[in-house]
């Protein structure tokens, strides 16, 4: 048993920095293929390989806890099943456990990078990477209470592109919500409920506040510790 354990911990430590940085490279590539399969750009296997890697990645940085880890494994195969009973016979309540599980799993994943942030250690690329994770794990939060609030309140968006599969499926939502963490105009997607408009401020907020709260908490990691690079 002890030798499992010391296996599992040495795995860990092992895989740590690669998986972190195998999730912002998956990240960034999911942000780049998304808007191209909205436009029949490349195949549909393309995003279902990009999401099955992010799944992966995502599993692999939660296995720096195990409770983050099991949380994470059990949110996503109840998300599948969920969807697979939402697909058959459109039960609202699948439709809410589908979400509850989608949004656990992220934050699983998030909780073990916000660590990695906030560890008072100096400052490195490591650390870098996870709070640029972070910022990104930000935005699919909210992109997946925006596509969860499209379902429940149709009239909650006004969508130029009358596509509702594809619109659910996310394409649309998840490029509204990277653009509004970075304060740009997405036109495709305009939030119409006040209860939209109001988790949409709520992001554009964090959007602007996250990086100059990193910033303000690195710094001071500098100048307690100093700052390595490496």
């Amino acid at each position: 048993m002890k030798s499992i354990k010391a296996k599992f911990q040495g795995f860990r430590k092992r895989i740590h920095k690669p998986s972190l940085r195998a999730l912002l490279v998956v990240e960034i590539l999911l942000i780049l293929v998304v808007p191209l399969q909205a436009k029949d750009l490349i195949p549909g296997i393309a995003l279902t390989v990009t999401v099955a890697l992010f799944a992966l990645a995502s599993l692999l940085v939660t296995a720096q806890s195990g409770l983050a880890m099991i949380v994470f494994l059990t949110s996503v195969i109840l998300s599948q099943i969920m969807r697979l009973l939402h697909y058959t016979d459109l039960s609202i309540l699948a439709v809410w456990f589908d979400a509850g599980a989608r949004h656990t799993a992220i934050c699983a994943v998030s909780w073990v990078i916000a660590k990695e942030v906030l560890q008072a250690r100096p400052v490195n690329i490591q650390k870098i990477e996870a709070a640029l994770v972070l910022y990104i794990n930000l935005a699919l939060l909210f992109f997946m209470i925006y596509q969860f609030l499209s379902i429940v309140a149709p009239d909650a968006f006004s969508i130029s592109v009358l596509e509702a599969d594809r619109l659910r499926g996310g394409y649309y939502f998840l490029s509204f919500s990277f653009a509004t963490m970075v304060h740009m105009n997405y036109g495709e997607v305009v939030p119409v409920g006040r209860l939209a408009q109001d988790i949409v401020k709520i992001e554009s907020l964090i959007g602007a506040l996250y990086p100059a709260a990193v910033l303000i908490w690195f710094l001071i990691l500098q100048r307690r510790n100093g700052i390595s690079l490496r």
